[in-house]
């Protein structure tokens, strides 16, 4: 497929975001890395270890936790 010279670039493809690293997702919600952690240990935040050192937590389940939170 050749190249418009006028727009070079393909565009952005929009990939769907469906978990965060345990990092992201708790600075998503404004807490600590230390205090996800815990918040998965006390099982009030489901994650998924999807890899040897590798956590996840689930943007739906990010959504639960503050619903039940506001609640």
């Amino acid at each position: 497929m050749k190249r418009n010279p006028d727009n070079p670039l393909p565009p952005p493809r929009e990939i769907p975001v469906y978990a965060l690293r345990v990092a992201d997702a708790a600075e998503s919600i404004g807490i600590s890395k230390s205090l996800m952690y815990q918040l998965i240990r006390e099982g009030k935040i489901k994650a998924v270890q999807v890899s040897e050192g590798r956590t996840v937590v689930p943007v739906e389940e990010l959504k639960r936790y503050l619903a039940a939170s506001a609640a």
